[in-house]
């Protein structure tokens, strides 16, 4: 199939007029499908218990794995004081059997 780029472009590479291309970060179809056929056959192997075994059989392959389809940019956005996100260890402190430790921050007003 051959596709009439003149449709989409300026003559020059770059987009015609009301045509702004691709969205920025969409996938590429084929990449889509490329991860739908990944995971199928990862299905297919066993699923967690296959990644399990590889992870002890192989960690470096599967640390290779991981690394191409963990995300590299993650953006978050929110509004945590650091005082939240201290008391918020000091729970998660106390809950593993550790003993309660008194913040060196006054209490919030």
């Amino acid at each position: 199939m051959t596709i009439n780029r003149d449709k989409y472009t300026d003559g020059h590479g770059k987009f015609a007029k009301k045509n702004p291309g691709r969205p920025r970060g969409s996938k590429n179809h084929s990449s889509k499908e490329l991860v739908e056929k990944i995971l199928g056959a990862l299905d297919e192997l066993g699923g967690q218990a296959y990644l399990k075994k590889l992870g002890k059989e192989d960690p470096k392959l599967l640390t290779a794995l991981l690394s191409r389809v963990i995300p590299k940019d993650v953006h978050i956005s929110g509004n945590v004081t650091f005082e939240d996100r201290l008391a918020e260890l000091e729970r998660s402190h106390a809950q593993l059997g550790g003993e309660q430790t008194k913040s060196a921050l006054p209490p919030p007003k």
